[in-house]
Order: structure tokens, then sequence, then C-alpha cells
């Protein structure tokens, strides 16, 4: 069904979920055309909480669109650098 009723490409990830202390991260590590993208994020018990950020956590993304998962479905992360002027 969903071949037929979702535009190509599809968003092909993996979730994976990992607690480090009172934090729980979920990690999404996109396939297939967005290979190489992978999208960390937490959850706080609490708001106000400043957790402590491991090594593999980059640079803060979530409020620039081209990380959603519409515009990775229409840009693919394979393409970035390659598109012509």
């Amino acid at each position: 069904m969903l071949d037929t009723l979702c535009d190509k490409p599809l968003i092909d990830k993996t979730r994976y979920v990992i607690r480090l202390g009172d934090v729980v991260w979920e990690v999404d590590e996109f396939h297939a055309e967005n290979a190489g993208w992978s999208s960390p994020r937490w959850s706080l018990k609490d708001d106000r909480q400043t957790p402590p950020l491991p090594e593999w956590v980059g640079q803060e993304v979530s409020h620039d669109r081209q990380y959603t998962n519409a515009s990775l479905s229409k840009r693919p992360y394979s393409t970035w650098g390659k598109e012509q002027p």
C-alpha cells in the first residue's frame, strides 16, 4: 500500500533508543537515499534539564527545515553538495 500512496523516495530509517543516566535518546539512522545521516533527540524528565551531550551529538538542527523527513524525501541527504549551480 505504501508503494502506491506515498511519494518517492520513502524515508527508510532505524530508530535506536539509548538511555544515558536520566536522559533517553532516540537516534534515527537513515538508509537508502539518506544513508550517512543520523538524527539524535532526547526525552527529559524535566524541561529545565540541560543534559551533557555525548561526543556523538553534533550541531543543533531542530529548527532547520532541510532536516525534516518531508524535506529529506524531496531532497535526499545523498544529493547534498551534488546539485548543479
